[in-house]
């Protein structure tokens, strides 16, 4: 991973300014988390694991904060792929590494990646290096497109002080409007409706979406099936992803769940002959011999 450039200006910017301590906070501890092309998972759990690991942030303090820095266009939330993410806004802008690695997440519409990195046998490997990469158009954030339908609209557009696009000039930037009917009004191409996998409504997939925001593999389903069953204890699944997530793996790499649910979390450090020993083997072995020890004294 890159060295992150954080501009010596940014105390004196104006948005930085009309952020909260926590806020602020908040700004400096996404610029460190996100990776080499300026993004990461949306995860509430997982972003206050990666900026406040030692807690102290509530998930409703998170959601207004998040929301505060995208009202300022500070970051871009977007989903994909049966995710949510988050995009820094004007990452190109300040970042002067020589090196950056590809992104293990979908980059928004619109935005353009900028990778140089070492492949296989020292080769250099460069995709978008000579150009400005981000977003050539902003596009309008969803959270930050919530609004009532009750709102006044003045004359260019505003909705509560919010800038809304016609509806000529979103037929204009949606590649899904290719041709006008004769009184000029924009013709929607239907796309084929995908065919829902059962699958991703049984308790196992729902409970793991709403654990870490993510759908797992599908290659992975009936794994993630078999191993939650009908009834998962969401308790434990919360305590082994965010030790997962808290030791630096990558949220998407699922091994939390069909390794360290199954067999315990492993205890920090190396074992003495080699093989981690899982958390409940270890707790069976002190309840062992605290047996052990009572039936002696009696």
């Amino acid at each position: 991973m890159a060295k992150r450039s954080v501009d010596s200006k940014i105390r004196k910017s104006y948005s930085f300014s009309r952020l909260t301590f926590r806020q602020r906070d908040l700004w400096h501890g996404l610029i460190e988390s996100v990776d080499d092309q300026g993004r990461m998972p949306a995860d509430f759990n997982f972003v206050i694991s990666q900026v406040w690991p030692y807690g102290g942030v509530s998930i409703d303090e998170l959601k207004s904060d998040l929301q505060t820095l995208i009202d300022n266009e500070m970051i871009f939330y977007y989903e994909k792929r049966g995710g949510a993410f988050i995009q820094i806004i004007n990452w190109w802008k300040y970042q002067a590494s020589s090196w950056m690695g590809k992104s293990d997440f979908p980059a928004p519409d619109g935005w353009g990646d900028r990778e140089r990195y070492h492949g296989k046998g020292n080769n250099i490997i460069e995709k978008n290096w000579d150009k400005q990469g981000g977003f050539d158009r902003l596009p309008a954030s969803k959270l930050a497109c919530q609004q009532s339908n009750d709102g006044e609209v003045n004359g260019e557009g505003e909705v509560n002080g919010e800038v809304k696009l016609s509806a000529q000039k979103a037929a204009q930037t949606d590649p899904s409007y290719e041709d006008c009917t004769p009184d000029g009004e924009p013709v929607v191409e239907k796309k084929k409706k995908k065919t829902k996998d059962e699958r991703s409504m049984s308790p196992a997939i729902i409970s793991f979406r709403r654990l870490t925001g993510l759908y797992p593999p599908k290659v992975n389903y009936e794994q993630v099936i078999s191993v939650l069953g009908e009834q998962p204890d969401e308790a434990k699944m919360k305590r082994c992803y965010q030790d997962w997530c808290g030791r630096g793996f990558k949220p998407t790499n699922i091994n939390w769940l069909l390794d360290w649910y199954v067999n315990g979390v492993p205890v920090r450090g190396k074992p003495q002959y080699g093989k981690p020993i899982g958390l409940d083997a270890v707790n069976a072995e002190l309840a062992r011999l605290e047996q052990e020890e009572n039936n002696v004294s009696e």
